[in-house]
């Protein structure tokens, strides 16, 4: 049997896991948000440009390629933090 301090070893390393992962999740939300309101301004920046003249602006403006990573990552994150909170998958 396991004593008070065992299950608290135990316990710890899945905390600290849970922990880290919850910050950077957080921390990669907050960039998508910042990276999506850069690129909403810089496509408003592009269309004043276009009616300006200064651009033609004929082509479509990219999506960001890095968003998509982003979004990836953040996934990753959340699905690692259901595997290690329901006890399945890769991390349970």
């Amino acid at each position: 049997m396991l004593g008070r301090i065992g299950r608290l070893a135990v316990r710890r390393p899945r905390a600290v896991l849970i922990a880290a992962s919850v910050v950077l999740i957080a921390m990669v939300a907050v960039g998508i948000i910042f990276h999506m309101q850069f690129m909403i301004s810089l496509r408003r920046e592009r269309e004043d440009m276009r009616v300006s003249g200064l651009i033609h602006g004929e082509s479509e403006f990219p999506l960001s390629f890095t968003l998509a990573v982003a979004i990836l990552l953040l996934l990753l994150g959340i699905a690692a933090i259901a595997s290690v909170v329901f006890h399945n998958g890769p991390f349970g």
